[in-house]
């Protein structure tokens, strides 16, 4: 179990528990631990756990990782060790988090996404559950659960068809392919009006 405080001088702003096997730091929305500051790269530094230890290391950041007041590029972490990381603190400590056994390794569905963006992902419901649980806690926005195929949810009072109607006049996409659908029929109608003509 394992947790990073961040801190701005020495006043504690968030607790993040590290769930995975590598752990990112940095100015980038992509990364696990955010610092939006001048001072912090992209991609700045990584937490890794091996499997026996927590380390962090740095990932070519321009300011460059301290540990405890001491530059370094690698540094295996103890209980109550400060990774400093531009003007902001991330204090390491084993109380809190998760159990080490259950740490992942990168579950990153873009990556995958991006090696062959053709591909199925299959996803069981508990890594569902977890991806919506990591994305709530982080304060991303979390998508409904979606109505199991073939059922319908009719509003309230109106009959299903009437409701359905309603809903697919309500969806922006299927009212602009509709929209552009009837221009190309139109241009169509003129090109074939002007050849005949």
């Amino acid at each position: 179990m394992a947790q990073l405080i961040k801190k701005l001088k020495d006043r504690e702003l968030e607790r993040i528990d590290v769930t995975s096997r590598e752990t990112r730091v940095g100015r980038d929305e992509t990364n696990d631990v955010v610092i939006d500051n001048p001072g912090v790269s992209r991609h700045h530094a990584s937490v890794l756990y091996d499997g026996k230890e927590f380390s962090v290391s740095d990932q070519g950041s321009q300011n460059g990782l301290f540990v405890n007041g001491q530059q370094t590029t690698s540094w295996p972490l103890r209980e109550g060790d400060a990774i400093q990381v531009g003007k902001f603190e991330l204090v390491f400590t084993l109380r809190g988090g998760v159990a080490h056994h259950e740490l992942r390794g990168r579950d990153d569905i873009a990556l995958a996404r991006l090696r062959n963006p053709l591909q199925t992902l299959a996803l069981s419901p508990e890594d569902i559950q977890r991806y919506m649980a990591d994305a709530a806690a982080k304060g991303k926005p979390v998508a409904p659960a979606a109505a199991p195929a073939g059922t319908q949810r009719p509003a309230a009072g109106r009959p299903p068809a009437e409701a359905a109607i309603e809903e697919e006049a309500s969806n922006p996409y299927k009212a602009l392919s509709l929209v552009l659908a009837f221009l190309v029929v139109g241009l169509g109608a003129v090109a074939v009006w002007l050849v005949l003509r």
